[in-house]
Formats: C-alpha cells, structure tokens, sequence
C-alpha cells in the first residue's frame, strides 16, 4: 500500500493565494446551503486555518476534505476529523473508500470502479445499471438483476466518482483518482482484473438472446485450399 499512497499527483504551487478564497467560498456555500452545520459558529475559523495549513495548493484536497466535514454530526467529530486530516491524496481517496464501502459493498464497489475506468467513454447511469446486472457466462437477460437506485448504488464510491446531471454519465472526480486506484501491485482497482471484467460484460451482452446473432464459442477450422 505505500507505493499507492506514495503516488505522484499534480498539486499547485503551495504558495497560490487562490487557495485560501477558495476556502471561503466552499465553506460560505456550505452554510448557505446547511451541509455544513455548526454549533458553535466560531468553529469556522479553525476549519479555515487547518484546511489552509494543510492544503499544499491542492484545491481538490481541499473540497474533499470539505465534503468530508459535512458529514459530521456534531463539533466534536468536527475537531476530531480537523486533528486526523488526510496528508494528501491518495491517503483521501483511500479513507474515501474505507469510509464509503459497507462489507456487503465491497464487490460492487470494484465492479463499479472497474466499468467507469476501462470504458472508453463515460458510461451513463443506464448503461453502468445494465452492465451490473450481467452474470458472465448467463446468456439469459433478467431484469430483475437490474438496481433499482443507481444514486444509491453509486454511493459505495463516495465522492470518488461524479455525475454529469445534464449528461447522465459518470466519470472519477479527477485523474489522479484513476493513479491511486490502478497503480501499484496492491492497486484497489487492477487493470488487468477491471479489463477482464468489461470483457466479460461485453461477451455476455452480445449473447444475449434478444440479438438475432449470438457470438459462437466454437472454433471453425477454415477449408483446405483446393477442396469443394
């Protein structure tokens, strides 16, 4: 795991005075918007200075640890979490799917992740819903395997992923989300694996008896070159 958590991700310059409105701006938002809710307002002034501290220029690190913060139900979860920031991230995104995943989950988080990495596009929220209901090797569609909130399917990725609402697709928050979960020998989403799992997908889909051509398993031994 310390190959992974020493992963290089691209970061702006620690000194960029950007960072520190940005904070601002988040935080102000937030309240607006009451995501963020404190009992004691004057809390808001150390949440600044500890994200400010710890920020490095990462604006992204910052909104995670944001969104993070927005999940505490009191104060004190508020100055605990303050105390036990992420250093970067790699250690977010991998707090991120600890935190996100329940033990029942953890599968479907993988397959997930798999999908949206190895596509060649961004996947929509319907096509990800039908590639989740495919049971390799089953030629047999059955709708009944389908999810039935894909919002809340999607949730065991935690802020990991985001959803174009105009689009409907859905693609990693950043591309040094796809580093962390493909780098490395204990890589939490392996290419090799999450390939091999779109493959399968595909193959299942083309079988499928709704199509009125199946690919064939088996292997045809072409002509001999002069006979009838």
């Amino acid at each position: 795991m310390e190959s992974i958590l020493n992963c290089n991700t691209a970061s702006i310059p620690e000194d960029n005075p950007d960072i520190g409105h940005f904070i601002d701006a988040e935080l102000q938002n937030c309240l607006e918007a009451q995501t963020l809710t404190l009992g004691d307002p004057t809390l808001i002034a150390r949440i600044r200075d500890v994200l400010l501290q710890g920020a490095q220029g990462m604006f992204l690190w910052v909104a995670l640890q944001i969104t993070s913060l927005c999940a505490s139900r009191t104060d004190e979860d508020i100055q605990e979490a303050l105390e036990n920031l992420p250093r970067d991230l790699p250690e977010t995104f991998s707090r991120t799917l600890q935190r996100s995943r329940k033990s029942e989950d953890d599968d479907l988080q993988k397959r997930v992740l798999g999908f949206i990495i190895t596509a060649r596009r961004p996947l929509t929220t319907g096509e990800l819903r039908e590639a989740l209901a495919f049971v390799p090797g089953d030629a047999n569609w059955n709708p009944g395997r389908l999810i039935n909130s894909m919002y809340a399917a999607l949730a065991c990725c935690g802020c990991l992923i985001t959803v174009d609402e105009e689009e409907s697709t859905i693609r990693l928050i950043h591309h040094s989300a796809k580093t962390y979960l493909t780098s490395g020998s204990m890589a939490p989403v392996p290419i090799p694996a999450a390939s091999s799992a779109m493959a399968h997908a595909v193959v299942t889909y083309l079988n499928y008896g709704v199509f009125d051509k199946q690919v064939s398993t088996t292997t045809v031994t072409p002509p001999v070159s002069g006979v009838a």
